[in-house]
């Protein structure tokens, strides 16, 4: 079993033709638009896991209270029933209110994104230890609304493999250990290497190193079309080279990050070394930028 922690939110997904000014009117025309929802942030990754073969993923999170009757809010029922169709069995917590994201698309391309913020979560993680006791690996999805920040949030007796994406802000609040793998962008690597201040934060050699001094455990930074990075335990830092994609090619980039991690752990879960498990995860979210779906 392999459980997803953080911030679940909605993604929204508006995707047409944008045709110019509308006619009489000052603004963009959206022709042929369709609407679509779809698990966001942690639930992206536990959907991901479950196409890609897993057959059990435990999402653990929260979403927004409906203040009249106490029930979950419009977007926290439509993330309760995405995880229902998709077979994702959750611990929702209900705090604040539920998180949304709305892309817009124009021609297979993202336009612009509109984000919904939730309000400040207030759960006790207390809730969902006696759950993550018994999982095979834990995946960490920290987009800095708040769960992973939390006083009760803990994962430090936790001792199976852990996968991170970390945020700057919340170094202080990740576990740590040699069971611990952080996996970030070059840019959030930057900023994560500049956060923990252990060794330095010029170049990927040296920010490998600092987030791996950090965290006790291992890192592996994507560079999207130049591949992936991770340091072997001699030092050495190996890197596997992406096949480079034309603009006209890319279906999106949105979510490719939450398929790699989610590759990741699968591979090390099978006792691959790193030295398969990066290439393969990053082969995975190469395939989605193109197309936009997630094999087996």
């Amino acid at each position: 079993m392999i459980a997803v922690v953080g911030d679940v939110m909605l993604d929204i997904l508006m995707d047409g033709n944008l045709k110019g000014v509308a006619p009489g009117e000052p603004m963009s025309q959206w022709m042929d638009g369709k609407l679509t929802t779809r698990l966001g942030g942690a639930g992206f990754v536990a959907s991901a896991l479950k196409k890609m073969g897993v057959n059990e993923v435990h999402l653990f999170g929260c979403i927004g209270l409906r203040r009249e009757n106490g029930g979950a809010d419009m977007f926290g029922r439509e993330v309760s029933e995405l995880c229902l169709d998709e077979g994702i069995i959750n611990a929702f917590y209900a705090s604040g209110s539920t998180s949304a994201k709305l892309y817009t698309i124009n021609n297979g391309h993202q336009v612009m994104r509109f984000d919904n913020n939730k309000d400040k979560v207030n759960y006790d993680a207390r809730v969902y230890l006696s759950y993550m006791s018994s999982a095979d690996a834990i995946i960490v999805v920290d987009m800095s609304e708040g769960f992973v920040a939390h006083k009760s949030f803990d994962l430090s007796h936790v001792t199976c493999p852990i996968f991170i994406d970390p945020r700057p802000e919340n170094m202080d609040h990740y576990p740590q250990g040699e069971h611990v793998t952080m996996v970030c962008n070059e840019r959030s690597a930057l900023k994560c290497a500049r956060a923990s201040n252990v060794l330095g934060h010029e170049g990927v050699p040296q920010q490998l190193a600092t987030l791996e001094a950090h965290s006790g455990g291992r890192a592996v930074i994507t560079q999207g079309a130049a591949g992936a990075a991770w340091m072997e335990p001699s030092g050495t830092v190996r890197t596997t080279t992406s096949e480079s994609a034309h603009v006209d090619e890319i279906a999106s980039t949105v979510g490719a990050g939450n398929v790699f991690i989610a590759r990741l752990a699968m591979e090390i879960l099978d006792d691959m070394p790193f030295s398969v498990a990066v290439p393969s995860a990053e082969y995975t979210a190469r395939q989605f930028v193109h197309a936009e779906e997630i094999y087996p």
